[in-house]
């Protein structure tokens, strides 16, 4: 039988990595187009907002499939960082 809750919080780390690769390969194709390079690409703030919010989703999804308490504790820690910089970067536009 299939263990549904399980399987939708594997789905929310899973949409986290795939929202970063796609921000990843939009940066590494504007890159390419304008010759500039990916790390500067990356530091803009037009990619700042997708990958901390990817960020996130993965570490909430990894958190809720966690199974000891320091495991999860951390994995939510970590999601919090990257909600405070989410904030802040509401903040700034």
């Amino acid at each position: 039988m299939i263990n549904w809750l399980n399987l939708l919080f594997n789905t929310i780390w899973i949409l986290g990595g795939a929202l970063a690769l796609a921000a990843l390969s939009i940066a590494y194709c504007q890159s390419r187009q304008g010759g500039k390079k990916l790390g500067v690409i990356l530091k803009g703030t037009k990619f700042a907002l997708p990958m901390n919010i990817a960020g996130g989703l993965f570490a909430l999804g990894m958190g809720l499939t966690a199974d000891r308490w320091w495991e999860i504790a951390l994995w939510l820690i970590l999601m919090g960082m990257f909600g405070v910089r989410i904030y802040e970067l509401k903040i700034e536009n």
